[in-house]
């Protein structure tokens, strides 16, 4: 179609310009044709551009505007809970990242026995 649209401008220019120069009605005739094409091209183009506006028209009427609306919202809370799960992973990276606090520490019965003996040889030797 550009070849033709191309070609139809180029045949008005050149017919008009003869036609002005010369006044010879046949160059009136062609260049009146062309213009005619040129006319019929762009007619049908606008037409084709109508049709697509009535599509899209058609589109967002047919409830994807809602649609879309829903996904973004949607959307929006993913958004939100991947959000606040990033903060409570790096709150337990930062939770154990610190060191824990020593370990109490816990005497065993064998450790008490021992203490006891010993206490009691001390107190032994201590009476003699």
């Amino acid at each position: 179609m550009d070849s033709q649209f191309n070609s139809l401008i180029s045949s008005y220019n050149s017919n008009y310009v003869q036609y002005k120069i010369t006044g010879n009605p046949s160059y009136q005739t062609a260049y009146t044709a062309a213009q005619q094409g040129l006319d019929s091209i762009i007619s049908s183009l606008q037409e084709e551009i109508n049709g697509e506006k009535q599509n899209i028209s058609d589109f967002y009427k047919s409830g994807v505007e809602q649609k879309l609306n829903t996904l973004r919202a949607t959307s929006k809370k993913l958004q939100r809970g991947i959000v606040s799960e990033n903060d409570v992973i790096a709150a337990s990276k930062i939770r154990n990242a610190q060191p824990s606090p020593p370990a109490p520490v816990s005497i065993t019965t064998t450790q008490y026995v021992l203490l006891g003996v010993s206490g009691a040889l001390m107190l032994g030797l201590s009476l003699l």
